[in-house]
């Protein structure tokens, strides 16, 4: 396009018609039709930039959450040939309301890793407190809801079978595994909210449907650039075309005036 976003509507000489008060000029008359046409085309053009520019939007988001499955799917490589981040049990459970949504339980994890930090911030302190709440300086209990939801939801951390007591690097294995959940959960609550199908599982193979309907999503914003795209480009088009044409009038309309005044 010649012209840019902030441009639209930017020609001036045609921009003092309606200030002309009531006319009579045939070729005043058609000058103003021609601008009110250009008024309406110039607001289509913009309607369609703002398409275009949610579209780009929309395209980065997914770009970013693909990004985000490839690196998960990279790390599903344990024992269970799945990673870290446990099991989808309560996803895509819009017919079951005793089961949340990926966004509420995004809510709950970003809760877990604010408390993970806190726990393990206090347990690298290895203070008399510790020892008296974990019978250990350098270590702190995890909370019993939060244990709970790592068994729950096969999430890994240092349980060892033992106790929920973790020293400082034990909680960032389980802080870890809480950040790749929750980089899942954002992936799965986008692709609920645009109704993308996709594997409440966590292998690798489960992890690439995710990734072939994200990817699928992405090449339909692809084409709907190019629609909206098209759309600007011939409302623009003919923004300028009734532009010229109302300018035009203006000037054949002096001319005559000019003449008249002239006595010719």
């Amino acid at each position: 396009m010649s012209q840019g976003i902030g441009e639209v509507g930017g020609s001036g000489n045609v921009s003092s018609v309606g200030s002309l008060g009531p006319i009579t000029s045939i070729n005043f008359i058609f000058a103003k039709l021609q601008m009110e046409l250009a008024a309406t085309s110039k607001e289509a053009a913009r309607d369609h930039i703002s398409q275009v520019e949610k579209a780009n939007a929309d395209q980065k988001e997914v770009a970013d959450l693909l990004n985000k499955l490839r690196n998960l799917q990279e790390n599903a490589a344990n024992e269970k040939g799945t990673s870290n981040m446990g099991t989808f049990k309560n996803c895509q459970a819009k017919d079951d309301s005793s089961k949340g949504t990926a966004a509420e339980e995004l809510a709950k994890v970003e809760g877990y890793i604010a408390d993970a930090k806190k726990l393990q911030a206090q347990a690298n302190l290895k203070t008399k407190e510790n020892y008296d709440v974990s019978k250990e300086y350098d270590s702190t209990m995890m909370p019993d809801v939060m244990e709970q939801y790592f068994k729950d939801n096969d999430i890994d951390y240092a349980d060892y079978g033992v106790s929920a007591r973790q020293n400082g690097s034990e909680w960032q294995r389980a802080i870890n595994s809480l950040e790749d959940r929750k980089a899942a959960l954002e992936v799965f609550a986008y692709m609920d909210t645009h109704g993308l199908a996709y594997s409440t599982g966590s292998s690798k193979d489960d992890l690439d449907v995710a990734i072939q309907s994200l990817q699928a999503h992405q090449d339909t914003l692809g084409t709907d650039v190019q629609t909206e795209m098209v759309y600007v480009q011939d409302f623009m088009g003919q923004y300028n075309s009734f532009t010229q044409g109302a300018n035009s009038a203006i000037q054949s309309a002096m001319q005559t005036l000019t003449n008249v005044a002239r006595g010719q």
